[in-house]
């Protein structure tokens, strides 16, 4: 019986793939898909924060609404004016 349940135990372990997972063979995290940056959201925390750990409802939204110009701001100096 105890080798039976080790068995069962050793199927059902082996069942489950590193895709099903989500990492690769090798062990490390899959980390394939589409990435997009469209989020207000910023990759690194803006010092103008400081220790401000939270926003406002007021303060979302207005940081939602000017994310836009934020980004094209930091896109506009590389993009050449046309004539």
């Amino acid at each position: 019986m105890r080798r039976l349940s080790l068995i069962f135990v050793l199927i059902l372990s082996g069942a489950t793939g590193a895709a099903a997972q989500g990492v690769t063979p090798w062990g490390d995290p899959d980390l394939q898909g589409t990435w997009t940056n469209q989020t207000p959201t910023p990759l690194e925390r803006p010092t103008a924060l400081g220790s401000k750990r939270f926003f406002t409802a007021a303060e979302a939204a207005a940081f939602e609404a000017t994310a836009l110009s934020r980004l094209l701001d930091l896109v506009a100096p590389e993009v050449p004016l046309s004539g």
